[in-house]
């Protein structure tokens, strides 16, 4: 059998032309127990991949195992693909892309050979494993991925296969390095040639009359079922049996992360709930004055019990902290939309409304039904915005703070 472990998504900007979602969908219908995904110089397909992958599987069928990683520009080579066997070498890739990204222009990542080698001299790097494309340094994969190098091989039916094919087997007998099979899918079905040709022609600034070679040669990049690529592999069985090999060796599910905030600054002497609770019952004194109504006191500890179920106590205690510096330096700020639906951010002066007085429902802020994180929306004043932004570098380091964007579609 055969998996599929080269797909782009459309998130691979003007290159795919396939939603993350289209290619899983195609995925089971085509048979697939797994499939990977390597949107370029970045993980951005991988969420809504995962998701599909769970949301979408068909009656009888078992979940499609998602295998991730990146392709990555890498100076003065070929792309190179990185696949994540385990939970450890996806944190070691993410720092790799990271850094692909660090003070370049956007759209422009790429990463020194001489820069990879340092990450891959830690213990998490014996996870991931290394597709490299044709004229890459063969020497350097050698040394850094001693037996975690996969040469794969494409059959675009465009009249080069056979050259392809041999560059490669005489790849493999030099450096002994594994050949796998892939089709390099950009789509998720064959149709879809015509708008990746419109993508690469807004890409190269040409049109379609004028785009020739930039365009691929025909419509075979799109995700072909394992009985297909059986037939065009047909001479190399063993190139078809290692994706599955790849496939299996494979533990790492995104269902693993998890968000830790930072809590260097809390008390030592405090849990991130101890103190959330000790700063809510000191701000209701504040907001309450004289004795505290029955009515507050038991909406606090319904608050603070699920806030505690839940393990939200850390981002409550973020936004509190960011809140505090800004009136602290007089930066107008404001809580807004369901949190303040919640006597505990109305205690932390986040929201300035008083949901008991006002008789709102803290479940339309959080429910344990939802199971969903809350989602505190603070407005700071236009002017020094850039002050508490900056203030957010500071105390938590750039290397765990960054700004982060809405990906806009084209709709009718």
């Amino acid at each position: 059998m055969f998996t599929e472990l080269k797909c782009k998504t459309n998130f691979s900007f003007l290159r795919g032309a396939s939603h993350p979602e289209e290619l899983i969908e195609q995925a089971y219908a085509l048979g697939y127990t797994a499939l990977g995904l390597n949107d370029n110089d970045g993980l951005y397909g991988m969420p809504k991949a995962y998701w599909a992958a769970q949301q979408k599987v068909p009656q009888g069928a078992k979940p499609l195992k998602l295998i991730v990683g990146a392709d990555l520009a890498i100076q003065g080579q070929p792309r190179l693909t990185l696949l994540a066997r385990d939970r450890a070498a996806y944190g070691l890739l993410c720092r790799i892309i990271t850094e692909a990204h660090r003070d370049r222009p956007k759209g422009e990542a790429a990463l020194e050979l001489s820069k990879l080698s340092e990450f891959l001299s830690r213990p998490a790097s014996q996870g991931l494993m290394a597709l490299p494309e044709i004229g890459s340094d063969y020497i350097f994969f050698k040394e850094h991925f001693p037996d975690r190098v996969y040469l794969p091989l494409l059959r675009a039916l465009d009249g080069w296969d056979k050259q392809r094919t041999q560059n490669i087997l005489k790849l493999k007998k030099e450096f002994g390095f594994p050949v796998i099979a892939t089709n390099d899918v950009h789509y998720h079905i064959p149709h879809r040639q015509k708008l990746q040709d419109v993508l690469t022609t807004i890409r190269e600034s040409t049109t379609l009359s004028k785009a020739g070679y930039k365009l691929f040669p025909n419509g075979e990049r799109f995700l072909k079922s394992p009985k297909d690529m059986q037939k065009l592999f047909c001479d190399l069985p063993d190139a078809l049996s290692q994706t599955m090999t790849i496939a299996e060796s494979c533990t790492f599910c995104p269902s693993e992360l998890r968000y830790r905030y930072p809590s260097e600054w809390i008390p030592v002497t405090h849990t991130a709930q101890s103190y959330l609770t000790e700063l809510t019952w000191a701000g209701a004194k504040e907001r309450y004055k004289g004795d505290l109504p029955t009515s507050v006191s038991d909406l606090i500890q319904h608050e603070l019990r699920l806030i505690e179920k839940m393990n939200f106590a850390d981002y409550f205690l973020t936004i509190y902290d960011i809140v505090k510096f800004a009136r602290s330096q007089n930066i107008l700020c404001q809580g807004r939309g369901s949190a303040a639906n919640s006597v505990i951010c109305y205690c932390l002066a986040i929201t300035a409304v008083d949901p008991v007085r006002m008789g709102l429902l803290f479940e339309r802020f959080i429910s344990e039904e939802r199971n969903e994180p809350p989602d505190i929306d603070v407005d700071f004043e236009h002017e020094r915005r850039e002050e508490v932004i900056q203030y957010i570098y500071q105390k938590y380091g750039r290397d765990r703070a960054a700004m982060v964007s809405a990906v806009v579609t084209y709709r009718t």
